[in-house]
């Protein structure tokens, strides 16, 4: 595993969160499709991505993410590509875009 240790700037966190959201759907059609080959290797870029997306935000990681990805590599031993495909999309890329939100809201709104 890499470690990004410099500091994301705001465009450089947006690319990342476009890239996985990219990785994300590309990894669900492939599991969707049962093309499980190329659903693991987009699987395993996408867990990839994530992970440089927790080192510029560790906080993120408090968000409810280990039950979401428990749940995914769960049904990708048991070789359920539907459910895991729908877990993606419903799940992990639902929790993408609201951790992003908290991220960007300033601190007394959260607060409130």
């Amino acid at each position: 595993m890499k470690q990004n240790l410099h500091k994301f700037s705001p465009q450089d966190s947006n690319m990342l969160v476009q890239r996985i959201i990219k990785e994300l759907r590309e990894t669900e059609q492939f599991f969707r499709l049962g093309i499980e080959g190329a659903g693991n290797d987009a699987l395993t870029r996408t867990l990839d991505s994530l992970m440089d997306f927790l080192n510029a935000h560790p906080q993120a990681a408090d968000m409810g993410l280990n039950p979401i990805l428990a749940e995914i590599l769960t049904c990708q031993q048991q070789r359920d590509w539907i459910r895991a495909g729908d877990l993606l999309f419903y799940r992990l890329l639902p929790w993408l875009q609201e951790s992003v939100l908290l991220l960007q809201a300033p601190p007394s709104s959260i607060d409130q």
